[in-house]
């Protein structure tokens, strides 16, 4: 039995939205959000993407945009 291309396109889109809506939701901060929401508190970006990139370069892109969103 094959899937059609619009089911499966209207399935990730349900997923999409159902993860967005948890998230909006979600009244504690876990894990890595900690991290993240509190990263500039105490230096500044550039001080912080090189602290992250002498220990994990290849989520250096990803985390410049996380701190930001982690204050959201």
């Amino acid at each position: 039995m094959k899937i059609s291309h619009g089911i499966k396109k209207i399935f990730w889109i349900i997923i999409v939205i159902t993860i967005f809506v948890l998230h909006l939701f979600c009244k504690e901060h876990l894990g890595d959000d900690i991290f993240f929401s509190a990263a500039l508190d105490d230096r500044s970006l550039g001080d912080f993407l090189i602290l992250r990139y002498r220990t994990w370069t290849s989520r250096i892109v990803i985390e410049t945009i996380l701190v930001y969103v982690a204050k959201w």
